[in-house]
Protein backbone atom coordinates (compact mmCIF):
# COMPACT_ATOMS: atom_id res chain seq x y z
CA UNK A 1 0.00 0.00 0.00
CA UNK A 2 1.13 3.55 -0.67
CA UNK A 3 0.57 6.65 1.41
CA UNK A 4 -0.48 9.17 -1.23
CA UNK A 5 0.34 12.21 0.90
CA UNK A 6 4.07 11.73 0.53
CA UNK A 7 6.44 11.89 -2.41
CA UNK A 8 7.12 9.01 -4.78
CA UNK A 9 10.69 8.82 -3.53
CA UNK A 10 9.33 8.16 -0.03
CA UNK A 11 6.95 5.48 -1.30
CA UNK A 12 9.77 3.70 -3.10
CA UNK A 13 12.25 4.33 -0.28
CA UNK A 14 11.37 4.67 3.40
CA UNK A 15 7.88 3.22 3.14
CA UNK A 16 8.81 0.32 0.89
CA UNK A 17 11.47 -0.63 3.43
CA UNK A 18 8.73 -0.87 6.05
CA UNK A 19 6.86 -3.42 3.94
CA UNK A 20 10.05 -5.43 3.59
CA UNK A 21 10.54 -5.29 7.35
CA UNK A 22 6.94 -6.40 7.95
CA UNK A 23 7.30 -9.40 5.67
CA UNK A 24 10.51 -10.44 7.41
CA UNK A 25 8.88 -10.07 10.83
CA UNK A 26 5.93 -12.28 9.86
CA UNK A 27 8.23 -14.86 8.28
CA UNK A 28 10.44 -15.05 11.36
CA UNK A 29 7.36 -15.43 13.57
CA UNK A 30 6.18 -18.34 11.43
CA UNK A 31 2.72 -16.97 10.65
CA UNK A 32 3.05 -16.74 6.86
CA UNK A 33 1.39 -20.13 6.46
CA UNK A 34 -2.05 -21.23 5.29
CA UNK A 35 -2.94 -22.49 8.76
CA UNK A 36 -1.28 -21.82 12.13
CA UNK A 37 -2.38 -24.43 14.70
CA UNK A 38 0.14 -23.55 17.44
CA UNK A 39 -0.55 -21.77 20.71
CA UNK A 40 2.70 -19.84 21.06
CA UNK A 41 5.20 -17.93 18.96
CA UNK A 42 8.31 -15.86 19.33
CA UNK A 43 8.24 -12.31 18.02
CA UNK A 44 11.54 -10.55 17.39
CA UNK A 45 10.99 -6.92 16.58
CA UNK A 46 12.35 -3.43 16.29
CA UNK A 47 9.74 -1.23 17.95
CA UNK A 48 10.08 1.80 15.70
CA UNK A 49 9.99 -0.18 12.48
CA UNK A 50 7.03 -2.21 13.74
CA UNK A 51 5.12 0.89 14.85
CA UNK A 52 5.83 2.76 11.63
CA UNK A 53 4.76 -0.22 9.53
CA UNK A 54 1.52 -0.75 11.45
CA UNK A 55 0.69 2.96 11.32
CA UNK A 56 1.30 3.01 7.58
CA UNK A 57 -0.97 0.00 6.99
CA UNK A 58 -3.73 1.37 9.19
CA UNK A 59 -3.44 4.86 7.68
CA UNK A 60 -3.88 3.50 4.18
CA UNK A 61 -6.93 1.52 5.30
CA UNK A 62 -8.35 4.61 7.03
CA UNK A 63 -7.90 6.68 3.88
CA UNK A 64 -9.73 4.06 1.86
CA UNK A 65 -12.64 3.77 4.30
CA UNK A 66 -12.74 7.45 5.20
CA UNK A 67 -12.67 6.59 8.92
CA UNK A 68 -10.04 8.03 11.29
CA UNK A 69 -7.60 9.19 8.60
CA UNK A 70 -7.04 12.68 10.16
CA UNK A 71 -5.59 11.18 13.35
CA UNK A 72 -2.72 9.64 11.38
CA UNK A 73 -1.55 12.85 9.74
CA UNK A 74 0.63 13.93 12.65
CA UNK A 75 2.41 10.56 12.46
CA UNK A 76 3.48 10.91 8.80
CA UNK A 77 6.95 12.25 9.74
CA UNK A 78 7.36 9.30 12.12
CA UNK A 79 6.27 6.82 9.44
CA UNK A 80 8.94 8.29 7.19
CA UNK A 81 11.60 7.97 9.87
CA UNK A 82 11.86 11.73 10.37
CA UNK A 83 10.47 11.98 13.92
CA UNK A 84 11.23 10.36 17.25
CA UNK A 85 9.26 7.57 18.88
CA UNK A 86 5.81 8.73 20.07
CA UNK A 87 5.35 8.67 23.82
CA UNK A 88 3.29 5.93 25.44
CA UNK A 89 0.56 8.50 26.13
CA UNK A 90 0.33 9.13 22.38
CA UNK A 91 0.63 5.63 20.96
CA UNK A 92 0.59 2.16 22.51
CA UNK A 93 0.85 -1.13 20.65
CA UNK A 94 -0.39 -4.42 22.08
CA UNK A 95 0.05 -7.82 20.46
CA UNK A 96 -2.11 -10.88 20.83
CA UNK A 97 -1.96 -14.46 19.56
CA UNK A 98 -5.42 -15.80 18.72
CA UNK A 99 -6.26 -19.29 19.87
CA UNK A 100 -6.96 -21.85 17.15
CA UNK A 101 -10.53 -22.89 16.47
CA UNK A 102 -11.38 -25.50 13.90
CA UNK A 103 -13.56 -24.23 11.09
CA UNK A 104 -15.25 -27.12 9.35
CA UNK A 105 -15.91 -26.56 5.67
CA UNK A 106 -17.41 -29.91 4.78
CA UNK A 107 -14.14 -30.85 3.12
CA UNK A 108 -11.69 -32.17 5.71
CA UNK A 109 -8.74 -31.19 3.52
CA UNK A 110 -9.95 -27.56 3.65
CA UNK A 111 -10.60 -27.40 7.42
CA UNK A 112 -8.50 -24.73 9.16
CA UNK A 113 -7.69 -23.80 12.77
CA UNK A 114 -6.07 -20.40 12.34
CA UNK A 115 -5.99 -19.35 8.66
CA UNK A 116 -3.83 -16.56 7.30
CA UNK A 117 -6.26 -13.70 6.80
CA UNK A 118 -5.17 -10.07 6.81
CA UNK A 119 -7.64 -7.91 8.70
CA UNK A 120 -7.46 -4.16 9.21
CA UNK A 121 -10.28 -2.72 11.29
CA UNK A 122 -11.11 -0.59 14.31
CA UNK A 123 -12.94 -0.85 17.61
CA UNK A 124 -15.92 0.92 19.09
CA UNK A 125 -15.75 4.58 20.15
CA UNK A 126 -13.66 5.36 23.22
CA UNK A 127 -13.27 8.71 24.98
CA UNK A 128 -9.50 8.36 25.42
CA UNK A 129 -8.19 6.71 22.27
CA UNK A 130 -8.94 5.39 18.83
CA UNK A 131 -8.43 1.64 18.59
CA UNK A 132 -7.07 0.33 15.30
CA UNK A 133 -6.67 -3.41 14.78
CA UNK A 134 -4.28 -5.07 12.36
CA UNK A 135 -4.29 -8.85 12.09
CA UNK A 136 -2.08 -11.25 10.17
CA UNK A 137 -3.48 -14.74 10.54
CA UNK A 138 -3.27 -15.55 14.27
CA UNK A 139 -1.15 -12.49 15.13
CA UNK A 140 -3.05 -9.34 16.06
CA UNK A 141 -1.83 -5.86 16.87
CA UNK A 142 -3.97 -3.33 18.72
CA UNK A 143 -2.96 0.29 18.18
CA UNK A 144 -4.21 2.68 20.85
CA UNK A 145 -3.87 6.17 19.39
CA UNK A 146 -4.60 8.58 22.23
CA UNK A 147 -6.19 11.98 21.98
CA UNK A 148 -3.77 14.87 22.44
CA UNK A 149 -5.43 15.97 25.68
CA UNK A 150 -5.13 12.60 27.43
CA UNK A 151 -2.77 12.69 30.41
CA UNK A 152 -0.02 10.05 30.72
CA UNK A 153 -1.63 8.55 33.82
CA UNK A 154 -4.98 8.18 32.09
CA UNK A 155 -3.29 6.60 29.08
CA UNK A 156 -1.48 4.11 31.30
CA UNK A 157 -4.76 3.20 33.01
CA UNK A 158 -6.44 2.70 29.64
CA UNK A 159 -3.64 0.38 28.51
CA UNK A 160 -4.01 -1.67 31.69
CA UNK A 161 -7.74 -2.00 31.09
CA UNK A 162 -7.23 -3.32 27.57
CA UNK A 163 -4.63 -5.82 28.81
CA UNK A 164 -7.06 -6.97 31.49
CA UNK A 165 -9.94 -7.28 29.03
CA UNK A 166 -7.82 -9.21 26.53
CA UNK A 167 -5.97 -11.91 28.54
CA UNK A 168 -2.84 -13.01 26.77
CA UNK A 169 -2.16 -9.65 25.13
CA UNK A 170 1.16 -7.97 25.84
CA UNK A 171 2.43 -4.44 25.31
CA UNK A 172 5.20 -3.90 22.78
CA UNK A 173 7.84 -1.62 24.27
CA UNK A 174 10.57 0.48 22.60
CA UNK A 175 13.27 -0.85 24.92
CA UNK A 176 12.52 -4.49 24.09
CA UNK A 177 13.28 -6.55 20.99
CA UNK A 178 11.76 -9.89 21.90
CA UNK A 179 8.32 -11.11 22.91
CA UNK A 180 6.99 -14.57 23.64
CA UNK A 181 3.27 -14.81 22.91
CA UNK A 182 0.91 -17.48 24.21
CA UNK A 183 -2.59 -17.66 22.83
CA UNK A 184 -5.28 -16.23 25.05
CA UNK A 185 -8.88 -17.42 25.35
CA UNK A 186 -10.12 -15.50 22.29
CA UNK A 187 -9.98 -17.38 19.01
CA UNK A 188 -9.49 -15.88 15.55
CA UNK A 189 -13.27 -16.14 15.10
CA UNK A 190 -13.94 -14.34 18.39
CA UNK A 191 -11.86 -11.41 17.19
CA UNK A 192 -14.41 -10.68 14.50
CA UNK A 193 -16.78 -9.54 17.27
CA UNK A 194 -15.53 -5.94 17.28
CA UNK A 195 -16.37 -5.59 13.60
CA UNK A 196 -19.77 -7.24 14.08
CA UNK A 197 -20.60 -5.07 17.11
CA UNK A 198 -19.57 -1.92 15.27
CA UNK A 199 -21.77 -2.86 12.31
CA UNK A 200 -24.74 -3.56 14.57
CA UNK A 201 -24.17 -0.25 16.39
CA UNK A 202 -24.11 1.65 13.09
CA UNK A 203 -27.26 -0.11 11.87
CA UNK A 204 -29.07 0.74 15.10
CA UNK A 205 -28.14 4.42 14.67
CA UNK A 206 -29.22 4.29 11.02
CA UNK A 207 -32.62 2.86 11.91
CA UNK A 208 -33.27 5.13 14.89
Amino acid sequence: MKVKDVCEACNSGALSLLDRYGKELLQSAGVLVLDFPHRSLTLKYDYDQLARWLLKISFNSARTSGVHSPIFEEYIPYMLGRASTPSRSKLAILSYLAAPEKLKTGDEAMDVSNPFIVRISYGLHNDYYTLRIVGFGPLFFFLLIFRNDVLPGHAAAAIRRVLKDQPGAIEMKPAQTYARLFSGPSTWLDLYEAQIARTQYAMRDWNS
